[in-house]
């Protein structure tokens, strides 16, 4: 079976982990579920000269060779998301606990959709990479956290919004820093390191405080996906006109339903008329292609687009308004570990936080 293996170069390692260990010299133990190379090991063995390393891998042949270079280490080989792999090994029945867990997950999926964990009364459906954190979480209860490379999806994917959530009630989490998409060789990933530690106090799942009372709010808005992927949806000289993320530039013209050339006899969810503000759902938008229309008959849009619908022209404009005097933060919604995108509930609560929808 081919292994997921992105190793952390070690000036990565040491540069996130200097921080946090400099200011904090009580942590001794540390504790990698995926070590890999043990280059996170390494780097907090570096900083700190009296850590405790206990690491575990799945790879046996990762793990004999790391035994031969760090025979001080304690080692196991073990899956930590298997039950059967992890309670036998000798890291499991000798470290119960760890100060800090230093971890580069898993970041494919391979073939699945999603990984089932359990946390805190909960069965979550979410990614590899956030079922690895919450188990090691779980299993090695780290008093002061952990410091973690992971994907971008696991801070923005609608696969781990659940996880997000219902974790990031007992734990907060800071980024540390965006890391560049060619730092682990033969992957071309966006990732994040990331610092999370215990909450003093169980957070109650409210986000009333984000949200902005300086401005009015906007009613009846409704927030759309369009449905026909490109790739089925079927040319007809006589259909409804088909908007796809492509066409959004040239929302720069006065009529811009005459410039769309393609039209389409499917008829599916997302067809919109109106006052709308059309969004790619991929790719970093730009600001001339987010602005208030009015489509004086339905239209089909595809699945890279979301529609922003209004009862009103001086709706649909108050909106572009606040998407636009807040871009920079508007384009921080796109974030991806391969592909740059947002999602629908990361849009939405985006625009809910600037008072565009009353609940």
């Amino acid at each position: 079976m081919e292994l997921d293996q992105y190793f952390t170069p070690s000036e990565v390692a040491y540069n996130i982990l200097s921080d946090t260990l400099n200011s904090a010299p009580n942590i001794k133990v540390f504790l990698d579920s995926s070590c890999g190379s043990g280059q996170l090991l390494r780097a907090a063995k570096e900083i700190s000269s009296d850590a405790k390393c206990i690491g575990l891998d799945k790879s046996r042949k990762t793990i004999i060779q790391l035994k031969k270079e760090h025979p001080d280490w304690l080692l196991s080989t073990a899956d930590i998301l298997l039950p059967k792999s992890y309670k036998q090994t000798h890291v499991f029945s000798n470290q119960p606990s760890s100060d800090l867990l230093v971890l580069n997950p898993p970041f494919s999926m391979q073939n699945k959709r999603f990984q089932c964990i359990d946390f805190d009364g909960h069965h979550i459906q979410c990614s590899v990479a956030m079922a690895h954190i919450i188990q090691s979480f779980k299993l090695f209860k780290p008093s002061n956290g952990a410091v973690i490379i992971i994907p971008e999806s696991v801070l923005y994917s609608e696969t781990d919004y659940i996880a997000r959530k219902i974790f990031l009630q007992k734990y907060e989490l800071t980024k540390l820093s965006d890391l560049n998409n060619s730092t682990f060789s033969g992957a071309n990933v966006h990732a994040s390191a990331i610092r999370i530690k215990p909450r003093n106090k169980m957070l109650e799942p409210n986000i009333s405080s984000s949200r902005s009372n300086l401005i009015e709010n906007i009613e009846k808005v409704n927030l759309v996906r369009g449905g026909l992927p490109v790739h089925k949806q079927k040319e007809s000289p006589t259909g409804v006109p088909f908007i796809h993320s492509t066409d959004l530039k040239k929302l720069a013209y006065p009529s811009f339903l005459t410039h769309i050339t393609r039209r389409t006899s499917q008829i599916v969810a997302g067809n919109v008329d109106g006052y709308v503000i059309l969004i790619p759902r991929v790719g970093e938008p730009k600001p001339n292609y987010v602005k208030a229309i009015f489509l004086e008959k339905k239209v089909q849009v595809s699945d890279c687009i979301f529609v922003i619908q209004c009862e009103s022209m001086e709706a649909a404009k108050a909106i572009e308004n606040r998407i636009h005097s807040s871009w920079r933060a508007f384009i921080q919604l796109y974030k991806g570990t391969a592909a740059r995108y947002t999602t629908i509930n990361r849009l939405k609560e985006w625009l809910w936080s600037i008072n565009t929808f009353s609940s």
